[in-house]
């Protein structure tokens, strides 16, 4: 997955990837299967979708001024494109990183998930879909 750095896979597998959605919290974990992110997705109207951020482009740590415009900015692409969803973050398990904000977003395959993480310039996204456990998609 990511051959070069093993310790950057173990810090995306060692987080909690928390979302709220209808007044729900849901966690995602790589590699898990939970009933309740199948639920989730069925609130979103959705069988599979992503979580990402465009915090912290390329894994390099910006000042919260600029990861909040980052945001700002994909949720307005995200509306623009008319896609759905729900605010959430990533929390390691280290607290060796901060807690990034992110979005958990609705009705994207693996390709469309792919190519979102890609346009903000991001590592990995993770990616879901209803039955399945949750799978980290390198993208680098």
């Amino acid at each position: 997955m990511f051959p070069a750095c093993r310790r950057l896979q173990a810090a995306y597998l060692a987080t909690d990837y928390r979302a709220r959605v209808a007044g729900r919290g849901v966690v995602i974990r790589i590699g898990v299967r939970v009933a309740a992110v199948d639920r989730a997705l069925a609130r979103g109207g959705a069988r599979a979708g992503c979580f990402v951020t465009a915090c912290n482009p390329q894994g390099r740590l910006l000042p919260h001024p600029r990861n909040r415009r980052a945001m700002a900015r994909l949720r307005w692409y995200l509306r623009g494109c008319r896609l759905r969803f729900a605010e959430a973050e990533g929390r390691g398990h280290g607290g060796d990183w901060p807690a990034e904000p992110s979005l958990l977003v609705f009705g994207l395959d693996r390709a469309r998930a792919a190519t979102l993480g890609r346009r903000w310039r991001q590592n990995a996204v993770v990616h879901v879909r209803r039955g399945q456990p949750a799978v980290l998609l390198a993208l680098r």
